[in-house]
């Protein structure tokens, strides 16, 4: 039912820094941690069914070693874009799911129900869009 292979979206998802080069997901995932972090922003523009969430998180420096930085995540084609929050945590999550799944379409919730890196219909937070990029900021 879905693509668990994160190789896979590499066509699909353009990620880029201003200290890195081009990156897939998977990359993406390798160099930066981005559990236990912050929803630190988002703006939603209809007319181009764009969605924008700046996140909070760390990158790698070395094995062991992060230091805090910001991503922009664009999701472009915006599909669904479903949120209950009372805001109790001020924008702090502990885990994200981000995958393609069959569809072709790209899936994130911010609030995943289990960690399970799949969707599940108690996920909270979630957008389905077209495609996606990753812009170190």
């Amino acid at each position: 039912m879905f693509k668990n292979d994160l190789s896979y979206a590499k066509q699909r998802v353009m990620c880029h820094s201003n200290r890195l080069p081009t990156m897939t997901l998977n990359q993406t995932f390798k160099n930066y941690s981005l559990n236990d972090g912050r929803i630190a922003k988002f703006d939603f523009e209809f007319n181009a069914k764009e969605l924008n969430i700046e996140l909070e998180i760390r990158k790698r420096i070395i094995k062991e070693k992060f230091e805090p930085c910001k991503i922009l995540l664009t999701f472009s084609n915006v599909k669904l874009f479903d949120i209950m929050e009372d805001f109790p945590t001020d924008g702090q999550y502990s885990d994200i799911t981000i995958l393609e799944v069959e569809d072709n379409s790209i899936y994130a919730s911010f609030d995943p129900y289990s960690n399970s890196g799949l969707p599940n219909e108690q996920d909270n937070w979630i957008v389905r869009a077209g495609s996606l990029s990753i812009l170190e900021i």
